[in-house]
């Protein structure tokens, strides 16, 4: 089944994911929820939101709560979105920014913290200025106002995570680690 199908939703439309809690600032819930307010009067536009994500009463789009995924609904949710939003004030690595890459599916976060290093401005997906709620708007809706740009975009992140994340590469940069560690 395709995620449109097993989530019950609507292939006309346009889906933003966002995985994380709200109350958590580090997450940057709140500033994924600013920068919605600036999409709100754009139609077809929803919020698919999964993991510990609180109900969102405030927004004037429509929100899809998922709820706890298993890792297959959850690379099932990936691909199924348009864009995955990772608005991090704190981030090590960006986990949800990998496994949505890797799912071919285009990450908008800030050019700070873990996802700066997994993002391709413009290229697998849109770095906006660290913490600033209008240019990650931008971002969104630069991805989601184009399918071909998106298409394009999704192929590119997928060739990315391919390049980045295999099983031969992490375990020669784990090498590699151990044995610098040695010397």
């Amino acid at each position: 089944a395709d995620g449109y199908d097993y989530f019950d939703l609507d292939s006309s439309e346009s889906y933003i994911l966002f995985g994380a809690d709200y109350a958590t600032d580090r997450k940057g819930g709140d500033l994924l929820r600013t920068s919605l307010r600036h999409l709100q009067n754009r139609e077809n536009i929803n919020l698919l939101t999964f993991g510990g994500v609180e109900t969102v009463a405030d927004l004037q789009l429509p929100v899809i709560h998922l709820g706890w995924l298993s890792d297959n609904e959850l690379s099932l949710a990936y691909s199924t979105a348009d864009v995955m939003s990772v608005p991090s004030r704190q981030e090590a690595f960006g986990q949800t920014a990998s496994e949505a890459m890797a799912s071919g599916t285009p990450v908008v976060g800030f050019n700070a913290t873990g996802p700066q290093y997994l993002i391709e401005h413009q290229e697998t997906g849109y770095l906006a200025s660290p913490y600033d709620p209008k240019d990650l708007a931008e971002g969104l809706e630069w991805i989601i106002t184009n399918q071909s740009r998106n298409e394009q975009l999704g192929r590119r992140a997928r060739e990315a995570a391919e390049q980045r994340f295999t099983i031969e590469r992490v375990t020669d940069q784990h090498r590699e680690l151990y044995q610098d560690s040695l010397a």
